[in-house]
């Protein structure tokens, strides 16, 4: 089989998080963001692999394993952030609060343009 580097369809660089409860975070990211789940995988009784469609991006994720990877909460809180464009930042914003994530900087208009909030998700990664 041959291999495609980056596959049809993908950027060169693709966001992986690793979440405690990967379905809730699907269900979640749908729900807020508009995500389209394209694969999922289950492994172990959990969700091994997921790839999920947003805003034009790919998002990866899977439920944490003990040896493998580890979820903000299990670390201790996030370094990295994830910055998704949507069509309308307030109402996602809103949307986002009202489904159990932090507030951490309302939308304003940064000079170079953007629309921009930033919050955290129920599962401990902030999102732009």
């Amino acid at each position: 089989m041959a291999v495609e580097n980056p596959p049809p369809g993908y950027a060169g660089v693709t966001a992986y998080i690793a979440v405690k409860d990967a379905d809730a975070a699907i269900d979640w990211y749908r729900h807020v963001l508009g995500a389209e789940l394209a694969y999922r995988m289950d492994w172990q009784g959990k969700v091994g692999h997921a790839e999920l469609k947003i805003g034009g991006g790919w998002l990866m994720l899977s439920d944490e394993f003990e040896g493998v990877n580890a979820a903000p909460p299990t670390l201790g809180g996030t370094t990295a952030g994830l910055m998704v464009y949507v069509p309308d930042a307030d109402a996602t914003y809103a949307k986002a609060l009202a489904a159990g994530a932090t507030e951490r900087r309302a939308p304003v208009t940064e000079p170079w343009g953007d629309r921009k909030g930033d919050f955290i998700d129920p599962f401990g990664h902030r999102w732009s």
